[in-house]
């Protein structure tokens, strides 16, 4: 039987905040567009939490500017510490600009205003669906799109849900491609284009959780001889605090967003209360605002690479399918905003 064909001037793979305002701005120029993604739904737990200020410039020409100022919390100042003694302070709010500071906003709130804009804008979504083949012919990609069958929603503390079957299969012609389809890039893997590995990868321990107090407007630094620990503000009475562990021993095939595992049918959280109380006593013997219900926790290895190249004919790449770096200062996803807008331009 044949398969159904669809076409298009551009297909977007990957629905994260880098994939989403691509397709956005494409849209605003009047460029059709159909957007794949294999998970179900916008991202539930996430790296991705900061938007610096030319960020903030580009979502404001698209509209979001307000509803993300309201979900976030603005950071004005950022202070750098050496062990347990405050060294010096960077003042965000002296820069130039018109957003003189960074938004905190969690990814899974900036993924669901663009989503919501972009159903708006009558661009095709689809959720559960994933690239199977990729061809390049003359003038165009062939692309083979698979819809997948998920199992049915499941509770926070399980694992990531995975596809369980193919219901059907599609053919899109795209005039053009962006990759937005994060590390693991399916459309980078058929472009043959290596993914070079520029350091060694660089383990955190990540704990987001409710603090007893308001944890202030500034994100701190910690640095000392071997590690890089951070602190950053979250909307509402929350944080996130990311410890650099050098010495543990995760499988990089466990870089999962959530904060359990499951082994031989039980959920095991990867990293514990009893470590972040350690941590905390450890590195920051300073940090007051307190510890509440800890909403998620992990650890996971980061990695610094970057693509031998960017594109190759008609496909092009972007964000975490282009390029990786410390989750430190959260450049990668504000790299790649910059680099939607530079395609759609």
């Amino acid at each position: 039987m044949a398969l159904r064909q669809y076409k298009t001037d551009v297909l977007v793979v990957g629905a994260g905040p880098v994939g989403l305002l691509s397709a956005l701005l494409l849209r605003r120029f009047g460029v059709k567009v159909i957007i794949v993604d294999e998970q179900w739904r916008t991202a539930e737990h996430s790296y991705a939490l900061a938007l610096h200020g030319h960020s903030l410039e580009l979502l404001d020409g698209v509209g979001l500017a307000d509803d993300m100022l309201a979900l976030g919390r603005r950071i004005q100042t950022i202070a750098l510490y050496q062990g347990q003694t405050r060294k010096a302070e960077i003042h965000l709010d002296r820069m130039p600009g018109k957003y003189p500071f960074v938004l905190v906003l969690r990814q899974s709130a900036l993924e669901t205003l663009l989503e919501h804009l972009l159903r708006e804008s009558g661009a095709k979504m689809h959720w559960n669906h994933r690239l199977a083949e990729l061809k390049l012919e003359q003038d165009h990609a062939l692309a083979t799109i698979e819809r997948l069958e998920h199992n049915a929603p499941r509770p926070t503390t399980a694992p990531p849900r995975t596809p369980t079957a193919v219901q059907k299969q599609s053919l899109v012609r795209a005039a053009f491609v962006v990759g937005a389809d994060g590390h693991q890039s399916p459309i980078r893997n058929r472009l043959e284009i290596s993914y070079q590995r520029i350091r060694p990868a660089d383990y955190f321990a990540i704990f987001e959780f409710a603090t007893l107090r308001d944890p202030g407007n500034e994100v701190r630094i910690i640095l000392d001889e071997r590690n890089i620990s951070v602190l950053w503000p979250l909307p509402g009475k929350c944080c996130r605090w990311s410890f650099q562990i050098p010495d543990a021993q995760i499988p990089l095939s466990d870089r999962v967003k959530n904060r359990t595992i499951q082994i031989g049918g039980q959920s095991y959280p990867l990293v514990n209360s009893m470590k972040l109380e350690t941590l905390l006593r450890d590195r920051a013997p300073w940090f007051d605002a307190g510890v509440g219900a800890i909403a998620w926790s992990m650890a996971v290895p980061f990695e610094t690479r970057l693509a031998e190249r960017f594109g190759r004919e008609v496909c092009w790449l972007a964000g975490d399918a282009a390029h990786m770096t410390s989750p430190v200062g959260m450049q990668s996803m504000n790299v790649g905003l910059r680099e939607a807008a530079g395609l759609a331009t």
